[in-house]
């Protein structure tokens, strides 16, 4: 094959790929992950934003509907066009100015500091109001925008986040539409779920498992599936999300009616337009061993993978990454047998100034009573708002060597190289999948222990997942923000977390089983995946 034609027959085989996510980054590493691969693969990936900019600093396009430019940039190279951009020392990508600042608003206006029976009831209702105020300023307010830039993208398939349920992409499916907007075919999409898949079950088992956002577990009698359902839906009337997701409805076509009249079939409709469901494939972020199969069983077209875990753009770590991961490495040499635990709160929870002091004040606490315990701390984006006392602290424990602390850590690498025993975490669902496809990785018989601190949305169904598989233990974030300076809780808490896994002992030592001989499903899998779907929906 002679040069042009080989030019030619790589230019057929290139596809566009948009994807369609909230401006938050954990939805957006994980669809970088997924970017990343198939960009890879000779194809073009263009992330359709509200105001990130993220995307553009790993080398991928992104189109702002809010600013109605878009940004390229060539991989590996760092985006001084795109704006917002914090970079630390040594080349660090820390994050986006735009939306830190975003979510520190938002975690502000969140009420964590109730009692523990409010704060289940209260916590769903705070996230399904913070949902409805997010579907409200990124999906309808700019869905006509979104319609525009799609239908000049003409993508071979759009990828689009559960939690983005754009009614442009339910019109463009119809062929009487596309062609009226001049496009040949029809727009193909799919869904990527990279929270908790619990409010996809529940949209085609409802009243068979507990309804999400609520922690429940999978044990409740009939009685008490129907008291948390009534509980659930309480809390959706009162929020007003069910209106907002009506009206997103309403504006797809797909559904006219009002809520109250709703009959059996569209009640059913209704509940896949909230799971953001495609009729083409989908596909859910979420460790099979954690999975609520086969107890449930979705439709064949939801595809699960293991984890959509981000993998370095280059052979080597930016310079400031390696030298925290070295630090790690030393206390592993030094010191064998001590314990070495990693705190973070994330993204979201790590704006919350009281509750990261309140976790600083704890695992000061633990230092005190185990000699033989060392932390590795994630201090979020308000690290330099941390009280000075507590600055003074963190310095005092630096010293010692029994503290390594940074506003961000390269999280995904440190889970790769096997250097912790347990893992203080919010519960967010990358971290969960990042642990156990690390320890698989790396063939280890179980990821890190954990200690999951849950605040809100699915990191309570998490967290009580973890727990009820023997594979952690749950500290309500509640808990933390009502525990004193002198209290034992994270102690404790951490003590039982670290005590022998009894899921691993029931399975041979692994909580893994038949899982370690089970194939991959990481980011490279779900790439080749997407082209084999891709391929099939196109003959």
């Amino acid at each position: 094959m002679n040069q042009l034609a080989r030019t030619e027959s790589e230019q057929s085989r290139r596809k566009t790929f948009a994807f369609l996510t909230v401006d938050a980054h954990g939805h957006i590493n994980a669809m970088l992950a997924i970017a990343d691969q198939l960009r890879a693969r000779g194809h073009r990936t263009v992330f359709i934003l509200n105001d990130g900019r993220v995307p553009a600093h790993y080398g991928h396009q992104v189109i702002s509907v809010a600013r109605k430019q878009a940004t390229e940039v060539e991989p590996g190279e760092r985006s001084t066009s795109a704006g917002g951009a914090q970079w630390g020392e040594e080349g660090v990508f820390l994050g986006d100015k735009v939306l830190n600042s975003k979510w520190e608003r938002m975690v502000d206006l969140l009420d964590l500091d109730v009692t523990k029976e409010e704060f289940r009831v209260k916590s769903l209702t705070h996230n399904l109001s913070l949902l409805k105020l997010t579907i409200e300023l990124e999906i309808i307010a700019h869905d006509s925008r979104v319609e525009e830039i799609l239908v000049e993208l003409k993508p071979d398939l759009a990828l689009v986040d559960q939690l983005s349920p754009f009614p442009a992409v339910r019109r463009l499916t119809r062929q009487e539409y596309a062609r009226k907007l001049g496009l040949e075919r029809p727009l193909q999409w799919t869904t990527v779920v990279s929270c908790n898949p619990l409010p996809v079950y529940h949209a085609h088992f409802a009243g068979q498992l507990p309804p999400p956002f609520m922690g429940l577990p999978m044990s409740l009698g009939r009685n008490e599936l129907e008291v948390e359902q009534l509980r659930y839906e309480r809390a959706l009337r009162d929020s007003g999300i069910l209106a907002t997701y009506l009206k997103l409805a309403q504006m797809s076509g797909e559904l006219a009616q009002r809520a109250e009249a709703m009959n059996l079939e569209e009640e059913r409709k209704f509940r896949l337009f909230v799971a953001n469901e495609s009729p083409h494939f989908n596909i859910y972020q979420f460790p099979r061993q954690l999975d609520y199969a086969p107890n449930f069983n979705l439709p064949e077209h939801w595809l699960r993978v293991d984890s959509l875990m981000r993998a370095p753009l280059a052979p080597e770590l930016a310079k400031r990454d390696e030298r925290l991961l070295q630090q790690v490495a030393a206390w592993r040499l030094q010191a064998p047998s001590a314990t070495i635990i990693y705190a973070s709160l994330g993204t979201t929870m790590g704006c919350n100034l009281k509750l990261v002091g309140n976790l600083l004040g704890q695992l000061f606490r633990c230092l005190e009573l185990e000699a033989g315990w060392r932390f590795v701390v994630a201090l979020g984006s308000r690290s330099h708002q941390i009280a000075e006392g507590q600055q003074a602290e963190l310095q005092r424990w630096r010293l010692a060597g029994r503290v390594l602390s940074a506003g961000w850590w390269p999280q995904p690498e440190l889970f790769k190289r096997g250097l912790l025993d347990a893992c203080i975490s919010h519960g967010g669902n990358n971290t969960i999948a990042e642990l156990f496809l690390a320890a698989r990785l790396r063939g280890r018989a179980n990821p890190p222990r954990l200690l999951l601190v849950p605040a809100f949305h699915d990191q309570l169904d998490n967290a009580r997942r973890v727990a009820d598989l023997g594979l952690g233990v749950s500290l309500p974030a509640s808990e933390l923000l009502a525990a004193g300076e002198r209290d034992l809780l994270l102690l404790l808490a951490l003590r039982r977390a670290l005590q022998p896994n009894g899921a691993a002992a029931a399975t041979g030592g692994s909580c893994f089983g038949a899982e370690r001989a089970a194939e991959l499903r990481d980011s490279h899998y779900c790439a080749r995946l997407i082209e084999t779907k891709l391929a099939q929906l196109a003959g």
